[in-house]
């Protein structure tokens, strides 16, 4: 009997990359607008919030500064300052892309150069994700009113998203063929990053 692709995320261990916590890249400053905006280099970008590092540091950086973008599964994404050991906390561009689906690419091409167990890696990993940025958008969620709503909201995403992976998994992965299944793999992940999206945007409204 086919074990349900959701189920089997959970079942798997890694599937020999490094570690999502272990994830880095290296970026270099170029320049930052309103809004906590700043730009690397490879035009890409994140938004931070200055509070370990005062905007009026960032603003005094030179073109050209050597920086890290750091990203774990308890603490989400982080810009480092690697001569000063600094940090700020930073969200991704939401066209960017993310280090669990970075993590993803790399794990499929290593040997033995399987899509199953590295998409269900990354199943596992948006799902801790997800609940990483719920909790934070609750902590930061003043009114008492607004945090019961955003229960509510989370209890019915839950269900709305149970409802999906089942339906996912038997009319795509389903279907007769060897592609299907990694294919709904594929569509699980992006219905978590959806909602880390949704969440996000929410925690971060600006950004």
């Amino acid at each position: 009997m086919r074990v349900p692709i959701a189920l089997a995320a959970l079942l798997l261990s890694s599937c020999g990359v490094a570690a999502a916590s272990d994830w880095s890249r290296e970026v270099t400053y170029t320049e930052n607008h309103d809004v906590g905006a700043i730009y690397f280099s490879d035009n890409t970008h994140v938004h931070v919030e200055y509070v370990q590092i005062p905007w009026e540091t960032v603003e005094a950086w030179p073109q050209g500064k050597a920086l890290r973008l750091e990203w774990s599964l308890d603490s989400g994404l982080e810009l480092v300052d690697v001569a000063g050991s600094q940090r700020l906390r930073a969200v991704l561009h939401a066209t960017d892309a993310h280090p669990i689906d970075v993590l993803a690419e790399q794990c499929m091409q290593q040997p033995p150069y399987a899509d199953a167990p590295c998409l269900d890696e990354a199943y596992q990993r948006w799902g801790r994700e997800v609940t990483r940025v719920y909790r934070e958008l609750l902590r930061r969620t003043v009114s008492k009113s607004d945090r019961d709503r955003l229960r509510t909201a989370q209890r019915s995403w839950t269900a709305f998203r149970d409802a999906q992976v089942a339906a996912i998994e038997t009319i795509i992965g389903g279907r007769d063929g060897k592609i299907w299944p990694n294919a709904a793999r594929r569509e699980l992940n992006q219905l978590l990053r959806e909602q880390q999206l949704r969440l996000q945007r929410m925690t971060y409204p600006l950004f």
